[in-house]
């Protein structure tokens, strides 16, 4: 991610020597590289970024729904008024679509329910490694946490990288406000998923007879010329 800005100040915190070591190798200017905790308040950082990232969903790693809260309430307190947030989003569609919704009244409780986070294990194939509780909130829930500190959010979407794999979404919070203001939340975007060029068009007709066997196709064709069926065809072409 940093070294995508070649040239511009900028610095890194990870849990991770080992990540940390690759991004000095892919950014040997940068300001420094700092083994830490995002869920660490940090006051020294306190307005002081104009874009903060907490990149490729690395929020689900802590311990609870409250301690994902604060890695975003921290992500906004470093940015400098009218910066940025860009906030990769890992949630519940990723794992099992359709997505559930946020906000639903149950009648059966009486009253309004938020579906706040998913809760999941995952057991990696290549490596064995097992990781147990991960937390992903609702992006909206995520949404309506920044809501009071930027002028506007929008969901990205990004297009799907191979059949049956989700769009993955991120959040772009921009304008931060000097001051939260609860009641005038910030305009919020709701990206559509753009076109794939990563999949195939929608097959034509003629995309679909291509994927015929030729024994398929030859039994139609020798169908279709029979006397019976050639001769009042070519009539009809022909107006007579």
């Amino acid at each position: 991610m940093l070294s995508q800005f070649p040239g511009v100040p900028r610095a890194g915190l990870d849990k991770s020597p080992g990540m940390l070591g690759e991004a000095q190798r892919a950014n040997p200017d940068a300001l420094f590289l700092q083994e830490g905790d995002f869920r660490d308040a940090h006051p020294e950082w306190r307005e002081a970024w104009s874009l903060v990232s907490c990149m490729w969903g690395a929020y689900i790693y802590v311990d609870s729904v409250a301690e994902v809260e604060q890695v975003v309430a921290n992500l906004i307190a470093w940015t400098q008024p009218g910066g940025h947030v860009y906030l990769p989003v890992i949630d519940g569609e990723d794992m099992s679509r359709p997505m559930p919704k946020y906000e639903e009244v149950v009648i059966g409780f009486g009253g309004l329910t938020r579906m706040v986070a998913s809760v999941w294990d995952w057991h990696e194939y290549e490596t064995g490694q097992l990781h147990k509780q991960l937390i992903s909130p609702h992006p909206d829930h995520l949404l309506r946490l920044m809501a009071p500190h930027f002028e506007h959010l929008e969901l990205l979407r990004f297009p799907v990288p191979a059949p049956e794999w989700p769009s993955r979404k991120a959040i772009l919070a921009s304008g931060r406000r000097a001051q939260p203001n609860p009641a005038q939340p910030a305009t919020i975007t709701y990206q559509s998923i753009p076109s794939s060029p990563f999949l195939p068009a929608e097959l034509t007709p003629q995309d679909q007879a291509a994927k015929l066997p030729y024994q398929v196709l030859i039994a139609e064709l020798a169908q279709r010329f029979r006397p019976a069926h050639l001769l009042p065809a070519l009539k009809r072409r022909l107006g007579m």
